[in-house]
């Protein structure tokens, strides 16, 4: 029995009883021959797996295939038996298509990949905390309060305060209703003399960001003015004042 491999369209002749057939390149056409004598034959197997060509057996002009068009599938193996101008298909080579298999189980989960860059860290946003009021009077608690605290001298008596996210007069004010907030302020001076320690108060809260403090001294010579005396006066210049404000953003 010779054995051909054939790769493009062919005609088949008596040389070879076996052909493999290989349209990985291309789709193939194959002729059969017609014989005077009954009784001769041909195997054809299909050996690629390119599923987009096909293999097609077609019979020469005068003789005919039981099967038509008679196309040779993937791994498809057929016999061709000629008997007075009819090439008969091995029909045991060609059945129907049996329904498909039932699903394997899945594969193992493949291993985590690479774990990406860390990204940049972003701006420091305001601190918060809650707070608890433990003044005289009802308590209030203040949640997710913001604390801010600042420090200035005075000048003339008076001590200003920006509460703006840069502590300047046109930065953006921290907290929404600066009035509802708490304040508490203390003075600077180091002395030991009771009416030399200073004294604060707020004067002014304006724009819902400025907040303006007081600072006195008492003073061992009393002052008249227009007939009343006047115990206190204007801390001095330079006199160091801090500020804490605590409230809701």
């Amino acid at each position: 029995m010779g054995v051909e491999y054939i790769t493009n369209n062919a005609d088949l002749s008596d040389n070879n009883d076996m052909y493999l057939v290989d349209a990985t390149s291309n789709s193939i056409v194959i002729t059969l021959p017609h014989y005077e004598f009954e009784g001769s034959y041909y195997i054809i197997k299909r050996v690629d797996t390119t599923s987009l060509n096909t293999v097609t057996v077609v019979a020469i002009s005068g003789d005919t295939i039981t099967i038509s068009p008679l196309l040779i599938s993937i791994g498809q193996e057929i016999t061709l038996l000629y008997y007075n101008t009819i090439w008969y298909v091995n029909a045991s080579t060609i059945g129907p298509t049996g329904t498909t298999g039932y699903t394997g189980p899945t594969g193992y989960t493949g291993s985590t990949g690479y774990t990406g860059v860390v990204g940049y860290t972003g701006p420091t946003g305001q601190s918060t905390s809650t707070y608890t009021w433990t003044g005289s009077g009802n308590p209030t608690n203040v949640g997710n309060a913001i604390v801010w605290t600042g420090k200035t001298t005075t000048t003339t008596g008076m001590a200003t305060f920006n509460i703006t996210n840069d502590g300047t007069e046109s930065g953006a004010a921290i907290y929404s209703n600066l009035t509802d907030c708490y304040f508490s302020s203390i003075s600077q001076n180091n002395t030991g003399i009771a009416i030399n320690c200073p004294q604060t108060s707020i004067k002014a809260i304006s724009n819902n960001k400025v907040v303006t403090i007081n600072a006195i001294v008492g003073t061992s010579t009393y002052v008249l003015i227009g007939g009343t005396v006047i115990p206190n006066v204007f801390a001095p210049d330079g006199t160091v004042i801090y500020l804490t404000v605590i409230g809701a953003p």
